[in-house]
């Protein structure tokens, strides 16, 4: 499945686990409400990358191509 994955897809995985995992983030977590949108744009920036990576690209054959 790896082996599927754009570079860019890749290190957004990494970066997204680490971001949302460390405690130290762009709007503190503690803040209710607002503490959660910015690990939950991360996880929807990867959700977009996965989804172009894996599925998007089946339904396009030029992109196949290469």
């Amino acid at each position: 499945m790896f082996n599927r994955l754009s570079k860019k897809t890749k290190v957004a995985l990494v970066a997204s686990i680490i971001y949302v995992i460390v405690p130290t983030d762009l709007i503190p977590d503690f803040i209710v409400g607002f503490g959660q949108v910015d690990d939950a744009a991360v996880l929807l920036f990867l959700g977009k990358c996965l989804y172009t990576d894996l599925f998007a690209k089946k339904s396009r054959p030029e992109v196949l191509k290469g």
